[in-house]
């Protein structure tokens, strides 16, 4: 009977399924169904084969808190069949320390009035939540970034057009843009 994780309100549950290195062609596919699954990251398991696969755990379960899930994701059809190979984890992950929230409004104003540093404060206020929704649709490390400091430079834009306007959503709304533009793809 599995028991489900508690995480303190300084963690979060996070459901890993391992993907055994054998079957890295299932990491992408995964990755890619998984992306907008809140609290599911998929792992490749890249640790050198045993002689004995019976004897050695597919995942190091000596992580504090690391469990079974009471509930395994519905998988893609093209991984159905592995199933049985792929190993799940739940455990809390601490949350990301916050920066302090400025106040995004004056932020905003100073963007407007020609200050650049107030771009500098909002980049660093909601880089990882930004970088994070992006990851979880592009595969490319350098799509990644060129995307994020994209939607930067589009809500950084759209502020200083209009100061009123929220920076959380020019965000949000630049991020959806340009995923939606089919230049960048996921895998090109």
């Amino acid at each position: 009977m599995h028991t489900a994780v508690v995480a303190p309100r300084s963690h979060r549950t996070v459901v890993y399924c391992v993907v055994p290195a054998d079957l890295a062609k299932l990491y992408h596919p995964l990755r890619s169904w998984f992306a907008h699954w809140p609290g599911v990251e998929v792992v490749l398991d890249r640790r050198s084969a045993s002689p004995d696969p019976a004897n050695v755990p597919a995942v190091d379960r000596r992580a504090t808190g690391a469990m079974a899930p009471a509930r395994i994701p519905e998988l893609p059809r093209i991984a159905t069949a592995y199933a049985d190979r792929l190993a799940w984890v739940q455990r809390p992950v601490a949350r990301e320390p916050e920066l302090a929230r400025g106040d995004d409004r004056a932020d905003a104003q100073r963007l407007a009035a020609g200050d650049e540093r107030a771009l500098e404060d909002l980049w660093l206020r909601h880089f990882t939540d930004v970088h994070r929704r992006v990851a979880r649709a592009t595969v490319r490390r350098s799509r990644q970034h060129a995307l994020t400091t994209a939607a930067f430079t589009r809500a950084a834009d759209a502020v200083r057009a209009r100061p009123d306007v929220e920076v959380e959503q020019a965000l949000r709304v630049a991020v959806d843009d340009l995923l939606a533009d089919r230049r960048w793809s996921p895998f090109a």
